[in-house]
């Protein structure tokens, strides 16, 4: 099963998140590739900090009539270095999302492959590329934009059991589009760039 949450657009009375054009592109991308390879997939669109959570809560403990095989989950939302943001300006840590697919909370998946796809910005940093030689690449474009938000750290809960040891995160890939400190590009017509 796929889950695909994408905010594109922002209640932002504030005016500091822009709406990200072009994530629906992303979604619908997305969506057609991972069908295509016989997953089952649902895309939740401009999700509230509240229907984030509990999307990717009920995502996290749903059942199916076939042994689950794999989970995916997308988020294509602003981001900063340890949280993707709600469509509705509140931040939510990359940890608790991934918390919910740990051996501890969700069992039913122990052993089985969790794949989490996070596209958005990490920090403000932009990667304006090296000269190659004769090729230089550029990142002004007109429809190029990022997914930048402000940077706050979360806490890391703890958790202990007793008998046969699992490790508490196994079995999981983390895709991030950027590495910590910087921007991930959106083009507004075509998606970002990672994916």
């Amino acid at each position: 099963s796929v889950l695909i949450v994408n905010n594109e657009y922002f209640e932002d009375p504030a005016g500091l998140y822009k709406n990200r054009y072009g994530s629906t592109i992303d979604a619908n991308n997305l969506s057609i590739l991972f069908e295509q390879l016989d997953f089952k997939c649902t895309i939740k669109d401009n999700r509230t900090y509240k229907e984030m959570r509990d999307d990717i809560y009920t995502f996290s403990k749903l059942t199916e009539s076939v042994e689950p095989n794999m989970r995916i989950l997308v988020v294509l939302s602003h981001g900063d270095k340890a949280n993707v943001l709600s469509a509705n300006g509140f931040k939510l840590p990359y940890e608790w999302i991934t918390s919910q697919f740990n051996n501890y909370n969700c069992p039913q998946l122990r052993g089985k492959p969790k794949l989490f796809i996070f596209p958005a910005c990490r920090g403000s940093t932009s990667d304006h590329g090296v000269d190659e030689g004769l090729q230089t690449y550029s990142t002004q474009v007109d429809s190029l934009e990022s997914d930048a938000a402000v940077v706050m750290i979360p806490s890391s809960p703890s958790v202990s059991r007793s008998g046969k040891r699992l490790p508490m995160y196994g079995d999981m890939l983390i895709a991030y589009g950027t590495v910590p400190g910087y921007v991930s590009n959106r083009d507004t017509l075509h998606g970002s760039w990672y994916i």
